[in-house]
């Protein structure tokens, strides 16, 4: 479990107006941030001054130095995914404001930004020192700054704050430009690249969350062409990736720290399904290495599947569950890869607790026979049905 403090430099791209119709209003307001652990501070402020160095020589680690040169952005951001980083994200598609009540206004729009930064960051670390450059565009970071000064309210356990520093000496900042930058491609209008995919693909293991909203289930829907496909494919994946993007939606704002976990543990299965193959599993290993360096659930097995996935199963959302890790279903296969795996569980309990209820009635000649309390009622006819 994560417990020193941590070192989060932010940027941002696009800006905050809501007034389309104005030249050079962007459909996006993204920010990122690039969170080190105070303890590796040093080690990967000098590995990412290696990458900047072997790629832009004497300049800058800028994403608008990279442009729409897409195979060189791919290889520094293949160099940058080896260092110790994690990387959080928010996303606002301005364009889909008017469907949300009141922030259609640009100061409720801000005032938005702000609490959902704040609530990102400050929920998921103990201790954050938030670092912006003074040169870039101050219009959104100052009243975020003034926000940050006004809600922090440290005690005994926390220790926050906002300052800013020159991009010019601080690569980490750079970094954090140059990660902005990449995001934006896979989402503004004006930049948007067809190979976007790869962009998250090459640091996937970095990306601790990108949160856009509004909340859209329907952007995780993937291309679900292969061979042999179900009939019921669409609708499977319509279904469990509603029900998962549903709970997050109704729990997002949960102070529950089991409940929290449960949130981020869905938004790392949605984000994979959407920028992996939606046939791939992920881990549990890479599961717990998220979600403790998070600080929402620590590095248990058990706690993972008792306190996390079993409770999610119990409220309708739908988990597939292999030897090879946790998905979201979108197929017919993947339903059937759960089924299977929990027979593979289930199906030698019951027999041995068929066995076990076999001997005892032997021993005491049928005076005791363990499923006549009316508890064991599911086991009695779960063992009728198998075997009568």
């Amino acid at each position: 479990m994560r417990l020193s403090r941590q070192y989060a430099f932010v940027d941002d791209t696009g800006d905050t107006g809501l007034d389309f119709d104005k030249a050079g209003t962007s459909s996006h307001f993204i920010l990122t941030a690039v969170i080190v652990d105070e303890s590796s501070l040093a080690q990967v402020t000098s590995d990412v001054e290696s990458v900047r160095s072997k790629h832009f020589q004497t300049g800058e680690m800028k994403s608008s130095g990279v442009g729409g040169k897409d195979d060189r952005r791919i290889r520094i951001l293949r160099d940058l995914s080896d260092t110790d980083f994690h990387l959080l994200a928010i996303v606002v598609d301005k364009r889909r404001l008017h469907r949300a009540r009141g922030l259609r206004y640009h100061d409720s729009f801000v005032k938005f930004l702000n609490s959902q930064i704040h609530r990102a960051l400050f929920r998921a670390f103990p201790g954050v020192v938030i670092v912006a450059d003074e040169h870039g565009d101050r219009t959104f970071m100052d009243g975020f700054a003034d926000y940050i000064t006004r809600q922090l309210k440290p005690n005994l356990f926390d220790d926050y704050s906002f300052s800013f520093d020159n991009s010019h000496s601080n690569v980490l900042l750079q970094l954090s430009d140059f990660m902005c930058g990449t995001i934006a491609r896979g989402y503004e209008l004006k930049r948007k690249s067809p190979r976007y995919k790869e962009f998250y693909r090459a640091i996937e293991f970095k990306v601790t969350a990108i949160q856009e909203w509004p909340r859209n289930y329907e952007s995780y829907l993937v291309d679900l062409s292969r061979e042999n496909p179900s009939a019921y494919d669409e609708e499977i994946a319509r279904c469990a990736i509603r029900l998962a993007d549903g709970y997050i939606s109704e729990y997002e704002d949960s102070d529950v720290p089991a409940v929290r976990a449960r949130v981020r543990f869905l938004e790392l299965l949605l984000f994979r399904l959407r920028f992996r193959s939606p046939d791939i599993y992920i881990s549990t290993n890479e599961i717990l290495d998220a979600l403790s360096y998070e600080g929402v659930c620590p590095q248990d097995r058990y706690y993972l599947r008792s306190e996390v996935v079993a409770p999610l199963r119990d409220r309708g959302v739908i988990i597939s569950s292999s030897s090879k890790g946790y998905k979201i279903p979108v197929s017919e296969r993947d339903l059937y890869d759960f089924a299977n795996h929990s027979l593979g569980i289930i199906g030698p309990m019951v027999s041995r607790l068929r066995e076990c209820r076999e001997q005892i009635r032997l021993a005491t000649r049928n005076r005791l026979d363990l499923f006549e309390r009316p508890e064991y009622g599911i086991l009695k006819k779960l063992l009728h049905e198998r075997h009568g």
